[in-house]
């Protein structure tokens, strides 16, 4: 008798997990709003992390906060058009 595995195939649905399925569909994958989450949500990380370092920088908070609100402005929209682009390639 053989101890190998066999390897678990997941299927388009329950790749991501149950919530994209329960979601209407409203996150599958190559959906502008699934691009779109996906941004957001890696712009608030780099948000935080863009702010920690202007704060080691110049050592005013407010200054700070302005220099990561304005990196994510724009990368966002810029990662957003890059994701859009890989989308149709």
């Amino acid at each position: 008798m053989s101890n190998e595995r066999t390897p678990r195939v997941e299927s388009e649905t329950t790749r991501g997990g149950e919530a994209c399925s329960s979601a209407g569909g409203l996150l599958e994958r190559g959906t502008r709003s699934r691009a779109l989450c996906k941004a957001l949500g890696y712009r608030v990380l780099m948000l935080v992390t863009t702010v920690v370092i202007a704060l080691a920088v110049t050592g005013d908070p407010g200054v700070a906060i302005d220099i990561g609100l304005a990196a994510t402005v724009v990368k966002t929209a810029t990662y957003y058009g890059y994701e859009r682009v890989w989308n149709a390639v």
